[in-house]
């Protein structure tokens, strides 16, 4: 099987220069993820989690490692060393990354978010409309909420729509940062129920989670994580 990620060495640590501190993020990274498949990392708050993901998505420049990514546009190409342009190329094209917080542009309904995820990937307006409107009703997010600004929504209406528009993309790579933080026990499921179909699509995930019992018949593997290392 094909293996779509390849992480060796990964280091990442934060200079604090004012207090001439060093915080560790996580150290000695070494993961294997194959083309459909899903690697839940688990641990307390503060053990590292995110700062692996961030590295991947390049949220975080990595101080030491290799990030290899077998890429459609680019072919294996070395994620902590990509440049600025292919970071945001591949954001686009392919990775996808759910974190509990949602950034968006200002002026931006709900439905232009989604739908501008689709457009992204190369779509027609007709196909990415369609689409929206799919994964807009699978997470129930209330119809008259579709038109308007996400700047007034509640945190779980925030999450399902940081989650509609990662997903609508069917990336190649799914990154998933606590994706049910603030859901509801039926919101949980509808996550769940999207996550394996994309699974069974293709789709190669990464995902953090507290909830062990979500992750249970989805993670092929888990990673127990503390103070930024790997628990053996």
């Amino acid at each position: 099987m094909e293996e779509i990620i390849r992480i060796t060495g990964l280091n990442k640590y934060f200079e604090l220069h004012n207090q001439n501190k060093r915080i560790r993020g996580c150290q000695d990274i070494n993961l294997t993820l194959h083309s459909g498949g899903f690697v839940g990392i688990t641990g307390r708050s503060g053990s590292g989690k995110s700062t692996i993901l961030k590295c991947i998505y390049r949220t975080y420049l990595p101080k030491k490692g290799i990030i290899w990514y077998q890429s459609q546009i680019y072919g294996e190409i070395d994620l902590a060393q990509a440049t600025e342009r292919q970071v945001i190329h591949l954001r686009k094209q392919e990775i996808g990354y759910v974190s509990q917080f949602l950034h968006v542009m200002p002026r931006t309904t709900a439905r232009e978010i989604v739908e501008q995820a689709v457009l992204d990937v190369g779509y027609d307006i007709g196909y990415a409309r369609t689409e929206a409107v799919n994964i807009l009703r699978h997470f129930e997010l209330d119809e008259g909420l579709w038109d308007t600004y996400p700047n007034t929504f509640s945190g779980g209406e925030k999450l399902r729509l940081n989650i509609a528009s990662a997903m609508v993309k069917k990336p190649r790579l799914l990154l998933l940062d606590e994706p049910t933080a603030s859901l509801d026990h039926e919101s949980k499921k509808n996550v769940k129920v999207l996550l394996e179909k994309l699974k069974n699509e293709g789709t190669s995930m990464i995902g953090i989670f507290h909830d062990l019992e979500f992750m249970e018949g989805v993670c092929d593997r888990e990673f127990a994580m503390e103070t930024g290392d790997f628990v053996i």
